[in-house]
């Protein structure tokens, strides 16, 4: 006849009850702590808080990026409208009626002359090339400007070399009638 032991570990050796009875000592006892750390969910907040700061780090530096585009933007169009002022003023009453053009026309050399003056009175602004026509009746100067500038965080947004920017700015000499 089979007998049982007695003693405190008895009821281990009656025979298998389960699983759990079974994870509680041999082969599996081991993994008994690892599985408990994977059932647990204590310490998890640390990837979503460093996940979460990493979102808002791109965020911030995304709105960096495109603040500092549209600040040089706004400076591009300041220039190319000083620049345009410049060559729409270079008219003078002499240079009017002397070149042959139509009376109140603004001459084209004069306007690139004010416009390469202009430009080259700031050193910030070399990067900058305009190019100007006189409209028709002469009367006017449309001159584009572009530039290529780096900007903050730009390989962030992937711009490592920088964006191409251009304006467009027009005026009327105040000799014209």
């Amino acid at each position: 006849m089979h007998r049982t032991p007695a003693g405190p570990y008895a009821r281990r050796f009656r025979g298998f009850r389960g699983f759990h009875e079974f994870r509680a000592f041999g082969a599996f006892g081991r993994f008994r702590g690892f599985r408990q750390r994977l059932a647990d969910d204590t310490g998890s907040t640390i990837p979503l808080i460093l996940g979460f700061f990493l979102i808002a780090l791109l965020f911030v530096g995304g709105t960096v990026a495109l603040s500092d585009a549209v600040t040089r933007q706004r400076e591009l169009q300041s220039t190319c409208d000083g620049a345009a002022i410049a060559a729409a003023n270079s008219a003078s009453r002499a240079s009017l009626h002397d070149s042959g053009a139509p009376s109140g026309a603004i001459p084209l050399d004069d306007a690139d002359n004010a416009i390469e003056a202009y430009l080259q009175r700031d050193p910030a602004l070399s990067a900058v090339r305009a190019s100007g026509s006189v409209s028709q009746d002469g009367t006017r100067v449309v001159l584009t400007c572009t530039q290529r500038g780096k900007i903050a965080f730009g390989a962030l947004i992937g711009k490592p070399d920088g964006i191409q920017q251009s304006a467009t700015s027009a005026a009327r000499s105040p000799l014209t009638p």
